[in-house]
């Protein structure tokens, strides 16, 4: 017979717990077990509860038991997905033309990214303008993934050789799928967003799910206006015409002209906020960069900036600590249209030497 309610709450409660485990406890899987156990609680008692009402249970229980999870990025990145899809994805199927499965698959990317893409932006200063086809080819497999390994590697730890090689095949090529599709997308020749085309991106995604109701006391006339505004804030700013020439990020500043970029990378600097930086004028290449800093950090943000983006010149007061590294001069430096007056004191002056 069927196992009772309060047996397949038990069996639940296990399977979530070794779930959890083996991934390692991260936020965002703790957010998905809190909501399934809720809704394993309901089903227990008998009750109904809408996937809102979970999701926020869910969280006051998670916040309850580690407060601390407020702080974290990818907490609050999976909270907003949550409830952002549960909100905006069926409606915008209904809405997006074409073969019900990809509508569908669509309508959950894009309604991801407008819950998403604020909380993102105020963190990183930018966001993928194409992140949601990056999420559409790997969220699927990414789920793939994470079944069978849940299924097959307890199998393979127990059985072992050949059988454990066998079925590492389908993940290995799952892996590499992933670590392609994300290298492919983290390419810092693709187009990002500032806060204003994220912004105006997610606004766009919800007057998409809007009921036609909701905007009957507005105007056709204002209707095409607020739409006609968003779309042309979204494409300017995706295309870089919105960008900032410079980006002060604590200890990282990026000074741009015409005809040239330069990194100032300040003592105590990060990597953290070197990428930022960068990430927040979308430069794609950087002519010279100034390390006024010192030790492994000065040394680890230079590494991060050259693995995304092109690099040139490297000045630094210690250039036997990075790698083709050259000694910082001092007086004015002339790079492009930019007039660098590098000081004795360590500081730089910039202005245009036109």
């Amino acid at each position: 017979g069927r196992v009772r309610l309060g047996a397949r709450w038990g069996l639940t409660a296990l399977a979530l717990s070794w779930f959890a485990m083996v991934t390692r406890l991260e936020p965002s899987v703790l957010r998905a077990v809190a909501m399934a156990m809720v809704a394993a609680t309901v089903l227990w008692w008998g009750r109904y509860a809408s996937v809102l009402r979970v999701l926020a249970v869910a969280v006051i229980v998670v916040l309850m038991v580690d407060p601390l999870l407020v702080w974290s990025m990818g907490f609050r990145l999976s909270v907003a997905a949550c409830a952002s899809i549960v909100v905006l994805a069926r409606p915008l199927a209904e809405r997006i033309p074409g073969p019900p499965l990809l509508a569908q698959a669509l309508a959950v990317a894009l309604a991801a990214h407008a819950g998403t893409a604020p909380v993102l932006v105020s963190f990183a200063g930018t966001v993928p303008v194409l992140g949601p086809v990056w999420n559409l080819l790997a969220v699927p497999v990414a789920g793939w993934l994470m079944v069978w390994g849940l299924v097959t590697a307890p199998l393979a730890g127990i059985v072992g050789e050949p059988f454990a090689t066998m079925v590492g095949v389908p993940s290995r090529a799952m892996l590499s799928w992933l670590e392609a599709v994300a290298a492919f997308g983290a390419s810092p020749g693709w187009p990002r967003w500032s806060a204003v085309g994220a912004f105006a991106s997610s606004a766009l995604v919800v007057l998409a799910a809007l009921p036609a109701e909701w905007l009957r006391h507005l105007s056709s006339m204002a209707r095409r206006a607020t739409l006609a505004a968003l779309v042309v804030l979204a494409l300017a700013d995706g295309a870089g015409v919105l960008a900032g020439r410079t980006a002060v990020v604590g200890s990282a500043n990026v000074e741009s002209g015409d005809q040239a970029i330069v990194l100032i990378l300040k003592p105590g600097v990060s990597e953290r906020v070197t990428l930022e930086a960068v990430s927040r004028c979308r430069c794609r290449r950087l002519d010279v960069v100034f390390v006024l800093g010192r030790g492994r950090s000065a040394a680890n943000a230079v590494w991060s900036v050259r693995e995304v983006v092109e690099v040139g010149t490297v000045f630094a007061q210690r250039p036997d600590e990075i790698r083709d590294a050259h000694q910082l001069p001092e007086g004015v430096v002339r790079v492009g249209d930019l007039r660098l007056d590098v000081r004795p004191t360590g500081a730089i002056a910039v202005a245009s030497a036109g």
